[in-house]
């Protein structure tokens, strides 16, 4: 059979982390698949088990790891995949840590009834994040952008006529989200 191989690993190099790490291998007769990781002043790695992960071409296999130790810093990690026989360990890639989620506060609008089409929003984040709604009423919500990496959005949205139930998000780039919800904004 063909020796175990380590296809692509995520987050890629360079990359924010936050806490979650996947690995995509082949390898037919799988035996285990090992997390490595270490902080940049550390000199032995730790290393964990991932379980469940499933022998075949291009599989994926995943894991969250509390990583707060390491907050706001880098940590060099790696996959390694082996069969009976062999193993194949991925690239070493160096990430830096945040599984904070950012704080969003809404300054407008208000959970309220508004007898308005044109409704403002006025929002703000500790740092920079994508944020963007969903209206949970409508028939297919969607995610609507209101600002690309930005700590504070005022921006006025048109509505149709009706009830709606808003649900704000906003996501940092490491993956961390915030979620609020506005309802009743007619």
């Amino acid at each position: 059979s063909l020796p175990p191989r380590v296809e692509d690993s995520l987050p890629e190099d360079g990359e924010f982390a936050n806490g979650s790490f996947s690995v995509e291998y082949t390898e037919q007769s799988l035996v285990n698949v090992t997390f490595y990781y270490h902080g940049m002043e550390e000199v032995n790695w730790n290393s964990l088990q991932l379980e469940g992960c499933l022998s075949g071409q291009r599989e994926v296999c995943s894991l969250n790891v509390d990583l707060g130790l390491y907050q706001n810093n880098e940590v060099d990690y790696f996959f390694e995949v082996c069969d009976h026989a062999q193993c194949d360990t991925g690239d070493v890639n160096t990430v830096r840590i945040d599984d904070i989620d950012p704080s969003l506060e809404i300054l407008t609008p208000f959970a309220d009834l508004y007898n308005q089409r044109n409704v403002l929003f006025h929002l703000q984040s500790n740092e920079e994040v994508n944020i963007f709604f969903i209206d949970e009423n409508d028939p297919r919500p969607r995610e609507m952008r209101l600002c690309n990496s930005c700590t504070e959005v005022n921006r006025n949205v048109n509505f149709r006529d009706g009830m709606h139930n808003i649900m704000i998000i906003a996501e940092d780039e490491a993956g961390n989200h915030a979620e609020l919800h506005v309802s009743e904004v007619n």
